[in-house]
Order: structure tokens, then C-alpha cells, then sequence
């Protein structure tokens, strides 16, 4: 089964689920605003989104590919974390 762009964000928001309900979100407002630093915002530490990108990887067969990234301007978004998700 191919995995569409929408198919990868359902799987990225299941992942986030726990996170985002522990900060007081849902994922609705993840998804009307996907342009939210999920770090910043204390939705994810740095060991949340390590674990974050394993679940991913594991269930939709892709691997998260952010070396290419620069960190000095880094944010680290819905919208940019599922456009990570290659096909292996």
C-alpha cells in the first residue's frame, strides 16, 4: 500500500496524540495551525521526538530524513516533520 501525504499526517497526529493531550491540545489545533513549534511549545521535548519519529517510521514503513536541516533556524513543525517522511 502506498502511503499518501494525508496518510503520513494521520500517522504523525496518532503518534502526537499523547503529547498533545498531556499539553492541553488536540490534535484539531494541531491541524488548523500546523505551523506550531512542537518543541517551543513544550508539545515534545528532544526524547518525545525521538520516540515520535521511531513510532512513525515503524508503522508507515518511511524513514524521517532531518539531516538535511539546518538547526540554527530549525522548527520543528507538523507540516515539516511529515514532509521528513521518505519511502524507504
Amino acid at each position: 500500500m502506498t502511503m499518501t501525504h494525508v496518510d503520513l499526517k494521520r500517522a504523525v497526529l496518532d503518534a502526537l496524540a499523547e503529547n498533545l493531550a498531556t499539553a492541553g491540545m488536540t490534535v484539531e489545533v494541531l491541524e488548523k495551525d500546523p505551523d506550531i513549534d512542537l518543541y517551543r511549545s513544550g508539545i515534545c521535548d528532544s526524547f518525545d521526538i525521538v520516540q515520535l519519529i521511531l513510532a512513525v517510521e515503524e508503522s508507515t514503513g518511511h524513514y524521517c530524513d532531518l539531516a538535511s536541516e539546518s538547526a540554527e533556524d530549525f522548527v520543528l513543525t507538523l507540516g515539516r516533520l511529515v514532509d521528513s517522511f521518505k519511502k524507504q
